[in-house]
C-alpha cells in the first residue's frame, strides 16, 4: 500500500505507460518518479504495455511490470480466443494490487492498460500528451470511449492539448488542469561552422542543402503518417512547396530513434521529394 486514502488509509498508486522506451511520457514519467522518490514516501507501481531501453530506470524507482498489449492489437495478427485467454491470465496477476487503487493513465494509449484491472471506485488521472491526430486516429474507438468515459482529472500537456480535449471531446474545462511538463533542457551550445562542415562532408551533404531533424518513434507497425518514410515525406513537401523552391529538392532527414535502434539517416531523391508533394 503507498499512498493515504481520503479516509485515511492507504491506496495503492498505479501509473498506466505504453511503454519503456525513450520517448517523451516515459521521459517525463521517469522524472516525475525519482521526485516521488526524492520527496514522498510513495513507491507508485508502473504497469507498461511495452518495453524499452528506460525499463531499469523505471524499475529503480517503482514496481515496473511489462504486461503487453491486449486483446485485440490494431494492425497486428493473432486476436482471437488464444490472445484472449492471455489477457486474462496477465489480469489475474495483477490481482495483488489494491482494488481502491488510484491510477495514472501517462497518455491516451496508455488506457488500453486499464482494461488489466478491475472496475474500482479508486480515482482516475488522464495525463494527455496528444493533440487530436493521437485520440481520434491512432486509438481505436473502444479505448477512446473508456479514456473519456472514466477519469476524474485531467492533466493537459499544453494549452493546445486542454482546448482539444474541452472543444472536441466535451471533457469539463475545470476537470482540465494544464501543467507543461517538467523536464529541464540545457541551453544549446555553441555552433562550430567548421565542426558542421566537417559533418556535412562526412555524409555527402552539399553546404546547401537543408537538412530536417526530429526525435520520433520508428515504429513497426504501418499506420500511415507514422512511419519514418512518412515523417521524411512530411518534411521534404513542408520544405519542398515553399515559394520559390524547386519540387525536385533533395533533402536529408535525420531522426533519433526512441526504441533503441542505432541514429539513422536517409536520403531523399528527387523522385521522393515529387511524390511527397503529389
Amino acid at each position: 500500500m503507498t499512498g493515504p486514502a481520503a479516509d485515511g488509509s492507504h491506496r495503492d498508486l498505479v501509473f498506466l505507460s505504453h511503454a519503456t522506451d525513450r520517448s517523451g511520457p516515459p521521459i517525463y514519467l521517469l522524472h516525475l518518479l525519482r521526485w516521488m522518490a526524492d520527496h514522498t514516501d510513495v513507491h507508485p507501481h508502473v504497469l507498461a504495455l511495452e518495453g524499452g531501453d528506460l525499463a531499469p530506470e523505471l524499475a529503480a524507482v517503482s514496481d515496473l511490470q511489462v504486461v503487453g498489449e491486449p486483446n485485440p492489437v490494431p494492425l497486428r495478427r493473432g486476436s482471437g480466443p488464444a490472445t484472449r485467454a492471455r489477457d486474462r491470465w496477465r489480469a489475474r496477476r495483477l490481482r495483488h494490487l489494491d482494488p481502491r487503487a488510484a491510477v495514472y493513465i501517462n497518455t491516451a494509449w496508455s488506457v488500453r492498460a486499464l482494461r488489466y484491472l478491475p472496475d474500482n471506485p479508486g480515482p482516475v488521472i488522464a495525463h494527455i500528451h496528444e493533440l487530436e491526430v493521437g485520440l481520434d486516429y491512432h486509438l481505436p474507438v473502444p479505448d477512446a470511449t473508456r479514456l473519456f468515459g472514466r477519469p476524474d482529472h485531467w492533466i493537459a500537456a499544453s494549452a493546445a492539448v486542454a482546448d482539444n480535449l474541452a472543444e472536441r471531446w466535451g471533457v469539463p474545462r475545470a476537470a482540465i488542469h494544464v501543467h507543461h511538463e517538467m523536464i529541464d533542457v540545457a541551453a544549446p551550445g555553441r555552433v562550430d561552422d567548421l565542426e558542421v562542415a566537417d559533418l556535412r562532408r562526412s555524409i555527402g551533404v552539399d553546404p546547401g542543402t537543408r537538412l530536417v531533424g526530429t526525435t520520433a518513434v520508428v515504429p513497426t507497425s504501418r499506420v500511415p503518417g507514422s512511419t519514418p518514410i512518412d515523417l521524411r515525406r512530411s518534411a521534404t513537401s513542408r520544405s519542398s512547396t515553399r515559394p520559390g523552391a524547386a519540387t525536385s529538392i533533395i533533402s536529408w532527414c535525420t531522426w533519433i530513434a526512441a526504441r533503441g535502434t542505432p541514429h539513422r539517416s536517409a536520403r531523399l531523391s528527387a523522385t521522393a521529394a515529387d511524390a511527397a508533394i503529389q
